[in-house]
């Protein structure tokens, strides 16, 4: 699910006592925690990720969030750049599994929310990662996924397998 999807979707508590629409949401540790919503007068409410019930059409939820936590606001826009400096665009959207975000989309490019550091501007620290395993006769040297460090690298040379790790990276 892409989260830009959930923006002004209509939002109601299930006994329809309480309703408005989604104006931003915020984030601890990758995972959404609160809803950030207002009603027809504009008087923000917040709804906690725990309580919705439904995420299809309308946002339904069971209760108001009373406590809340300490979170980052999810700003869509921010500018992207890779560590050394180079402009990648701007951050569009998130894909979202669960509660969790997975991938920033820049651009017409996905990135893992790992590799990213957010502030004013998106950082990304993207580094290589294996494309698919590494095999030395039918023993697996590196699943596919691992980052390209210089202990795997290092690992690599002496297995004889470096070429074959350095291409899979690609």
């Amino acid at each position: 699910m892409k989260l830009s999807s959930l923006f002004g979707k209509t939002v109601q508590s299930a006994n329809s006592s309480v309703s408005g629409y989604l104006v931003s949401v915020s984030v601890l540790q990758n995972k959404i925690a609160y809803l950030t919503c207002v009603d027809g007068d504009e008087k923000k409410f917040f709804v906690d990720i725990d309580s919705v019930i439904c995420l299809n059409e309308r946002i339904i939820f069971s209760n108001l969030a009373t406590v809340l936590k300490r979170c980052d606001t999810v700003r869509l826009g921010k500018p992207c750049y890779l560590y050394d400096g180079k402009f990648m665009g701007y951050l569009t959207d998130f894909e979202v599994k669960g509660a969790t975000l997975k991938y920033a989309v820049v651009g017409n490019r996905k990135f893992c929310v790992d590799d990213l550091c957010f502030g004013d501007a998106v950082i990304i620290n993207k580094e290589a990662r294996l494309k698919c395993a590494v095999k030395k006769g039918d023993k697996i040297l590196f699943k596919k996924g691992e980052k390209l460090s210089p202990q795997l690298m290092q690992s690599a040379k002496l297995n004889g397998e470096y070429i074959q790790t350095h291409l899979k990276s690609l």
